[in-house]
């Protein structure tokens, strides 16, 4: 066994023992960005959704926009968090803010449940629409073509 042979195993070993190099923490202020972010993408993908189906309803549209300005304010703040120099003001800026973020979570959990409801509710009306005319059809009645549209 020569030299090299020996310099090799040595590393080989060495490496066995460092391991993988451990992942580096996530700072609270960047995950609280990134829930933001994804709660705001979600509402986003649901509104836009029931919106494109045609069963948005009320103030839907409105709430979501109201979210989404408030989810970018929300993200300033925590930005100018996460560059704060001071590790305990960061930190107790981050503990402040995090509960106005578990609230924005919240409230944009509660829009995207109420736009599935409302195109839920919106997508049987329009299938009893449909047997409606289904059941007219095979009557051999026909509709009259200005019934409102549900």
């Amino acid at each position: 066994m020569g030299i090299d042979a020996i310099v090799r195993t040595v590393r080989r070993v060495a490496r066995r023992l460092r391991g993988r190099p451990a992942a580096p923490p996530v700072e609270p202020v960047a995950r609280l960005r990134a829930e933001v972010r994804r709660s705001l993408e979600r509402t986003g993908r649901a509104v836009g959704a029931a919106e494109s189906r045609g069963s948005l309803a009320g103030g839907l549209a409105s709430e979501a926009a109201y979210l989404a300005r408030v989810g970018a304010e929300l993200d300033d703040d925590l930005a100018l968090a996460q560059r704060e120099p001071d590790p305990r003001v960061r930190d107790l800026w981050a503990d402040w803010l995090a509960d106005r973020v578990v609230e924005h979570r919240r409230l944009c959990a509660d829009l995207r449940r109420q736009a599935h409801r409302t195109a839920a509710w919106t997508g049987g009306s329009r299938l009893l629409l449909a047997s409606d005319q289904q059941a007219f059809l095979e009557a051999g009645i026909r509709m009259r073509p200005n019934r409102p549209q549900v």
